[in-house]
């Protein structure tokens, strides 16, 4: 007996110590079950909480062989609530648990166990929780004589849980006050006889200190500029007194680092370690301050700028009444400011009510927008002539959004209302009207509502800004032809790209190299400048008089408001001839791409006769004695297919589907090696210019089709000025943006070069200039051109990516430029091996739709070294691999088939064999390498095809490990 309760001490001194260290809550859970485990052998332990706030049950500790731990619950009707809603500790067995379960008084959740013990936790007679002890096996741990010293052990843990809080509590607090106090946005701080006692981070950051403790380390007097020092010890004595003064005062502060700034603070009486001190705030107002002496400066302005102002302005308060106006307000109204102020009430002017004004009024001081009319006005004064004026009003809002005041805005429009009703004829005979009768009935008008002898509208020329080409020219009451005119000395030149112009008399005499001025005999002038909606210069728009100008500011005043409606028409009209221009671009680069398509279908197909009769020859050849006249005979034949190969080449050239033998390269070199060629067969009346500025930037491109463009260009240049000689010019240069049709061009390219060929020859006629890329289209004479160079030249081009335009103009001469985008980075391609390679008897599976072609396959590829199965099929071809699909090495398949193309045929043989290489035989081009490893191909052969060729492909394909290998 006294062995036993020695043991219950000791379990109790064990729990009482693991209650005093634990750490946390988790922690003094962990303690308390390895005690139970080790005493008890309990080894299923779980500890819940209640929050009658919400009310909920919450397991922050749950230790149990079977089941996982609950989430978070409201109060029911299992054991748990039983022990919290009781407040009583219950032991049960087995059989009292399957009791309770089975009558319905309780609800068991998870495993049910053989034994259970639940005891209460409380706080001050409140159950705050409950733990529990659980068994599953047929041993009772835990007995009657056990239960006080669980209820004792309770007590300890609800103790110890209260303590945990608590402490954890102080901590967040004592954490959230010091998060406060370092991430406050002012300085706090306290002051004891003058002395810095505490600061917080923002405090020392102000004054430019490291940290709080060395800011504590120096006296204030160091922190305060010398001329506000004797502020400070005063302030500060005022409120460690406990004397009543202002809130808060400002001074000129001092840093760390010597530099000066403003800061406000607030301070008052508090007890600080038994003696008075002073605590506040201070926040650096430097910036503010700046802020409102800059607002003052600005409100002074503002004032200055509205008394200046040429417009009227007056502020009404909501009733109606003066607040404030300017000098233009009392010009215009003949009033007193001052006088007005005392007596002036918008609603009761008489001006107001007679203009019939008020129903707009009253709508605009609730708050309404209103689209006030333009009003004439018939003044009281000395002066009876009307008077029209547009009126804009504004609210003045506080921060709630409430209007306070109106700001009334008046412009006096007289001018440009008698303008406008002068030319409101206008608007029916002349603006409906487009082009050459627009002008024409602008510049009858303008004469006719300005009584002016002569006036014309002249278009600015593009090339040279010192001449107008007049649109339409009135003079002396008729339509007379349209003249080109030099600005050059005239008042006209005044007026391009700056304001009007505008002269009431004596112009003649001021402008004495004007011919047409004397010619005219003009003495009075007003010039207007047209610009675009890009604020570019156009054109011009003049009134010219015999006679001195009468009213200029009426002259002005019309003119301006022609000016606009014709500028706007000249920016259609050059709008529609840059459209057109395009339009034409484009129908020319369809056509050209319709008949490219055409080229290389043709091409393709000539591809797969060529083949053959290359195939069939050579397979004659190799059975020929060499010296038989047979042997020669064929040898003509092979010469003649390489020459119509050479065609194909050319037809491919010109479809765009070449792109064979591109690297990087720089033009400049291939222009000087063209260069070279050129300068020994000029005539001597040629004068050949040179201007590169490439900088080294390299091109993807084929040489010797970049030396065929050079060399076509200038051979043309050279022809046009085979008369009377001339100068070509070959320039070079970057140029960010060419200007060509969106999409013309790669937009990932890193610049452009332009290639310009330029002469001073004969020109090409305007008419035909959309024709001179077509193919056999030539305006030489018979027998000295065949019409394909310039399409040839354009082929080449675009399948470089690039672009090329013309300019040419009759008498003037012609330019070509050609685009090249830039490159970066880029590799040059690797060779193939020149010599042919004989297989080692690998089975291939050819396909092809042409039979020739496959009953040729069947002779050559013996020949090289290789066992053939050939089909005429994708499908024949399928069907045939997918019954051995490891017996062939390589699939050499046809481009264009139908049904199933070679691409497709590609992508379902991969499908059933991932590894079975795939030669494509295409009557085009090569693909990208990118592009080959995205369709599944590995490699592409040029038709026709000679054993040579074709060998060294099908050796690259079947070692292509090993060459790799090799190169590395």
């Amino acid at each position: 007996m006294e062995e036993s309760n020695q043991k219950e001490k000791d379990i109790l001194y064990s729990l009482t110590e693991a209650t005093n260290i634990a750490l946390n809550l988790e922690d003094l859970f962990r303690r308390i079950h390895a005690i139970f485990k080790e005493n008890y052998s309990t080894e299923n332990f779980y500890v819940a909480l209640y929050d009658e706030r919400i009310p909920q049950i919450k397991f922050p500790y749950f230790s149990d062989r079977f089941d996982r731990p609950p989430e978070p619950m409201k109060p029911g009707k299992g054991l748990t609530e039983y022990i919290i809603k009781t407040g009583k500790t219950l032991l049960l067995t087995k059989e009292s648990i399957d009791r309770l379960s089975e009558s319905g008084e309780l609800e068991l959740h998870g495993t049910h166990p053989t034994s259970w013990l639940g005891v209460p936790l409380r706080s001050s007679e409140k159950v705050i929780g409950m733990f529990a002890v659980q068994s599953y096996s047929g041993e009772q741990p835990i007995g009657e004589e056990q239960k006080q010293t669980f209820e004792l052990v309770a007590r300890l843990i609800a103790m110890a849980i209260i303590r945990i809080e608590w402490e954890e509590s102080l901590k967040i607090n004592e954490y959230k006050y010091r998060r406060i106090l370092n991430d406050s946005l002012v300085g706090i701080y306290i002051i004891q006889e003058g002395k810095l006692k505490f600061c917080n981070w923002k405090f020392a950051k102000i004054f430019g200190f490291q940290s709080p403790e060395q800011a504590l380390e120096t006296p204030v007097r160091d922190m305060v500029a010398a001329e506000s020092r004797e502020k400070v010890r005063y302030e500060l004595q005022l409120r460690e007194s406990g004397q009543k003064m202002s809130s808060h005062y400002e001074f000129k502060a001092l840093r760390q680092d010597g530099t000066l700034f403003d800061v406000e603070v607030l301070g008052s009486r508090i007890d600080y370690l038994g003696e008075s001190a002073v605590q506040g705030t201070i926040v650096d107002i430097t910036e503010r301050k700046r802020m409102r002496d800059s607002l003052k400066e600005s409100e002074t302005k503002f004032r200055n700028l509205v008394d200046q102002s040429p417009l009227a302005i007056e502020i009404l308060d909501m009733s109606g009444n003066l607040v404030s106006a300017n000098k233009a307000w009392e010009t215009l109204w003949g009033l007193n400011k001052e006088e007005a102020i005392e007596n002036y009430n918008i609603f009761s002017d008489p001006l107001i009510r007679h203009s019939q004004l008020l129903p707009y009024m009253e709508k605009i001081f609730r708050g309404e927008t209103v689209l006030f009319p333009v009003v004439k006005f018939q003044p009281n004064g000395s002066n009876n002539q009307d008077f029209y004026i547009r009126t804009h009003y504004y609210p003045i809002k506080d921060g709630n959004g409430i209007t306070q005041h109106i700001v009334v805005l008046h412009e006096d429009i007289t001018k440009m209302k008698r303008a406008e009703d002068a030319i409101k004829d206008i608007v029916a005979g002349g603006y409906s009207r487009g082009g050459k009768e627009f002008f024409q009935t602008m510049v009858k008008q303008l004469a006719k509502t300005l009584n002016a002898d002569y006036t014309f509208i002249g278009e600015l020329n593009k090339a040279d800004h010192d001449y107008v080409t007049s649109l339409a020219f009135f003079s002396l009451g008729k339509l007379c032809k349209n003249f080109k005119y030099n600005l050059k000395g005239t008042p006209c030149q005044n007026v391009m790209g700056k304001k009007m112009c505008s002269f009431t008399s004596g112009i003649s005499e001021q402008f004495p190299d004007d011919r047409m001025l004397k010619k005219l005999g003009v003495d009075g002038y007003v010039g207007v400048p047209l610009f675009d909606s890009h604020a570019k210069p156009i054109g011009i728009i003049v009134a010219m008089f015999r006679k001195p100008l009468v009213d200029i500011g009426f002259a002005e005043s019309v003119l301006q408001i022609f000016a606009t409606r014709t500028a706007g028409e000249i920016e259609r009209m050059q709008l529609d001839k840059r459209r057109e221009k395009l339009e034409e671009q484009l129908r020319q680069a369809q056509k050209m791409e319709a008949l490219g398509t055409l080229a290389g279908g043709i091409a393709h197909d000539f591809n797969n006769i060529l083949s053959a009769i290359y195939g069939y020859t050579e397979l004659t050849l190799a059975a020929l004695n060499q010296d038989s006249k047979e042997y020669s005979n064929l040898q003509q034949v092979i010469a003649a297919s390489d020459r119509a190969r050479e065609m194909v080449q050319q037809i491919l050239t010109f479809s765009r589907k070449r792109e064979k033998g591109q690297k990087p390269i720089l033009l400049g070199n291939i222009i000087k090696e063209v260069l070279k060629l050129l300068e020994p067969i000029l005539p001597s009346a040629i004068e050949l210019q040179t201007e590169i500025k490439e900088s080294g930037l390299p091109v993807m491109a084929d040489q010797t089709e970049i030396h065929q463009v050079l060399m076509n260009m200038c051979t043309n240049a050279v022809h046009a000025m085979q008369e009377d000689g001339g100068i070509l010019k070959i320039t070079l240069k970057k140029i960010p943006h060419p200007p060509v049709p969106v999409g013309s061009l790669p937009r990932s390219a890193a610049g452009y070069l332009q290639l310009a060929i330029e002469d001073t020859g004969t020109g090409i006629p305007h008419e035909i200039q959309h024709r001179i890329f077509d193919p056999y289209f030539t305006t030489k004479e018979k027998g000295q051109g065949t019409g394909l160079g310039l399409s040839v030249v354009h082929g080449i081009v675009q399948a470089h990516k690039g672009h090329i335009q013309v300019e040419s103009e009759l008498g003037l001469g012609t330019k070509f430029k050609i685009f090249f985008p830039v490159l970066k980075g880029e590799k040059l391609p690797d060779r193939l091996l020149e010599e042919p390679v004989q297989g080692q008897h690998e089975w291939i599976l050819f396909v092809d739709d042409e039979k020739p072609l496959t009953q040729l396959a069947n002779q050559m590829f013996p020949q090289i070294g290789y066992n053939v199965v050939t089909c005429n099929s994708g499908q024949e071809a399928l069907d045939i691999f997918k019954r051995n699909p490891y017996r062939f090495k390589l699939v050499i398949s046809d481009e264009i088939m139908p049904k199933l193309t070679g691409l497709q045929l590609a992508k379902k043989l991969k499908e059933i064999r991932n590894d079975i290489p795939v030669l494509l035989c295409t009557g085009y081009d090569k693909k990208p390498p990118d592009a080959m490893a995205e369709l599944g191909i590995d490699g592409y052969i040029q038709k026709p095809i000679s054993s040579n060729e074709l060998s060294r492909a099908i050796d690259t394909i079947l070692h292509k490990d090993e060459n790799t290998a090799s190169k590395t």
